[in-house]
């Protein structure tokens, strides 16, 4: 059976997953088309992003998607995309979304970590920012779990929800004094990400990896929903809206077998590579060292200025499981990793 082929179970117990989220969510989005592409068999619930009523048990922190593998594991609700996405890669074969050399599986590592946990600073920032989108968007997300609400209802529970995500935004550093450097980064992925995009369908080659997924479910808001952030994606290029759609479901994609070389890749992604080392790399060792001294807050320097927001402790294990993974690599592919990034920041931040 070649790699390419249609996923089948190698797990007898597994049958059907169920996946629980919204439209809204970035993650959500990000599994689905990775379970599209993958051809898993899945069902998808879309549930109230407030009430989060699933009919099952669900997990201590309930963040969206919540994935129960199993129909009958009603008791065990996982979340967090990444590691859910490693998980299918356990259990179904073929049309792997993780490249087999190591080194370049490290470099998906990264990248889809920075689409993960930078990139949905410009989504919250330009989805709860501006005062004439917020009835919108707020409406969209609450309509999303019941189109059929009546008009009161619906208006109210949008109110309350835009109230909620609004008195959160501090916190994950989308705040008014953070904002140029946000939007100013937002503006920077858009250029470098259509400049690799020029030069090849994916970030590896011809085959999706789970960066590109991780991109995609950030995209999906970014540049198919919210309307600040989509003038801005318009302005740069039709083929960013254009790759998020195609992206969102490959069940019908037939990709090539090969991964193209690290080398190849490092030229490519060059672009994209210099803007995580100047945003992501700087922000998460900000983060990390501040969690050390048991501070409160932490101030990264990124494009010369300030970014400052409370600790986030999930992106310190975050960076510390990235050291592992580069730690875990042979010296060999550990060389090949540092020559691929090098003079970006993010050796820096692995030495860290």
């Amino acid at each position: 059976m070649t790699d390419a082929s249609e996923s089948t179970s190698t797990d007898a117990e597994v049958d059907t997953m169920l996946v629980a989220g919204t439209p809204g969510s970035p993650y959500t989005r990000k599994l689905i088309s990775v379970l599209r592409y993958r051809r898993v068999p899945h069902r998808v619930r879309w549930i109230d992003p407030a009430a989060r009523q699933t009919g099952r048990v669900l997990p201590k922190v309930p963040l969206l998607p919540i994935v129960y593998f199993d129909p009958g594991e009603a008791n065990s609700p996982a979340i967090d995309s990444t590691p859910i996405v490693r998980r299918t890669e356990n259990l179904f074969e073929g049309r792997s979304v993780i490249p087999p050399d190591p080194a370049l599986a490290f470099l998906n590592d990264l990248i889809e970590d920075y689409a993960d946990e930078w990139l949905a600073k410009p989504v919250f920032h330009f989805r709860w920012s501006y005062d004439e989108h917020v009835d919108w968007i707020s409406g969209l997300l609450t309509y999303w779990d019941n189109p059929a609400l009546p008009s009161d209802e619906g208006r109210g529970r949008a109110k309350s929800f835009a109230e909620r995500q609004i008195a959160r935004m501090p916190l994950v550093g989308a705040s008014s004094a953070n904002a140029p450097t946000i939007e100013r980064s937002y503006r920077e992925f858009l250029r470098v990400f259509d400049l690799v995009l020029e030069t090849g369908l994916f970030l590896f080659g011809e085959r999706p990896s789970s960066a590109d997924f991780a991109i995609q479910g950030q995209l999906s808001q970014l540049v198919g929903i919210d309307h600040a952030s989509k003038a801005l994606a318009d302005a740069v290029s039709p083929r960013l809206r254009a790759w998020t759609d195609f992206t969102d479901d490959l069940s019908g994609f037939e990709p090539v077998d090969a991964w193209i070389d690290l080398e190849t890749v490092a030229e490519r992604l060059r672009p994209l590579l210099l803007e995580i080392g100047n945003t992501y790399a700087p922000y998460m060792t900000a983060n990390a060292a501040a969690m050390d001294r048991r501070e409160e807050r932490f101030d990264a320097h990124i494009y010369g200025g300030i970014f400052s927001q409370p600790v986030f402790r999930y992106q310190g294990k975050c960076l510390s499981e990235l050291k592992c993974a580069f730690a875990g690599l042979s010296s060999n592919d550990q060389e090949r990793v540092c020559r691929a990034v090098s003079q970006t920041g993010i050796v820096r931040m692995l030495d860290w």
